[in-house]
């Protein structure tokens, strides 16, 4: 009788497609195989070492499948994506292409160029995104700028990570400035989108009067002004929400809006900080 073939042992990448959420009985032989599969496809040291094995793999699909299916959606260097990004090892190939659906018909030219630009935007869901382009072209808009907020956000990927509470905001203030089409370009824009919001409020304050005239008469260019005078006085957060929570001058609109999106926190918490 013919000796029975002895089992082939799982390769790495099989070893490595468990799902270590619904079973943990064979954990640390897989984790070694991802960390092989990783070492196999030329991933740095420094990220092996800084691998969240146990999460950011597995549920069926392999390190290579992962970067197999990113390069057949047009990423030209999935090793340098992943170490930017090391979450994309936990999307789906489908999650992924999803999300390139989303942003091509929202009107994004290049979504595969505009994730690697800015990996995080992978992170996004695509209704968060909806809701950054409707926000910022109700921003452009109040300026009655030319401006293309979807090239705006193509050319200032940055603009993804804004809060939206933050652009709710600004655009009540915008609201109440006066500026026209030819005083608003795109560094305009730029410079109100970074800067850091509780000085922006806090040289609202500095206005005083004139930002609460039935006709407004400040323009967004004298409000970065004040804000970056209040940058230099280089004071505390929790320093600047308590003179925001006493501005008298701050348009109460404005105030609410700040509040309700960044809350106060407790005596208690803010000296945790």
């Amino acid at each position: 009788m013919p000796d029975k073939p002895i089992p082939r042992p799982p390769s790495d990448e099989e070893m490595g497609r468990a799902d270590l959420r619904i079973d943990q009985s064979n954990r640390q032989a897989v984790v070694l195989a991802r960390i092989a599969e990783l070492q196999k496809y030329g991933f740095s040291q420094e990220f092996v070492n800084d691998f969240r094995a146990e999460t950011l793999v597995g549920a069926n699909v392999s390190v290579g499948e992962r970067l197999d299916s990113l390069t057949s959606q047009g990423f030209h260097s999935p090793v340098s994506l992943i170490e930017k990004q090391p979450n994309i090892l936990k999307y789906a190939p489908e999650s992924i292409q999803g999300k390139l659906d989303s942003l091509t018909s929202q009107g994004f030219h290049s979504p595969v160029s505009l994730i690697e630009k800015q990996p995080s935007i992978l992170g996004l869901a695509p209704g968060n995104i909806q809701k950054r382009v409707v926000l910022f072209s109700k921003l452009v808009g109040l300026f009655n700028s030319p401006i293309n907020p979807v090239k705006l956000m193509e050319q200032e990927a940055g603009l993804f990570s804004t809060k939206i509470d933050k652009l709710l905001v600004l655009t009540r203030i915008a609201r109440n400035s006066t500026a026209d089409a030819s005083q608003v370009d795109r560094k305009l824009i730029h410079d109100i989108m970074f800067a850091n919001l509780e000085d922006v409020l806090l040289g609202l304050e500095d206005l005083g009067e004139e930002q609460q005239n039935a006709n407004p008469n400040y323009t967004i260019q004298q409000l970065l002004a004040r804000a970056k005078e209040i940058k230099k006085q280089s004071l505390g957060k929790n320093t600047k929400r308590a003179r925001i929570e006493r501005a008298a001058e701050l348009d109460p609109k404005v105030k609410a809006r700040y509040f309700k999106g960044y809350p106060l926190k407790s005596a208690l918490e803010q000296k945790d900080e």
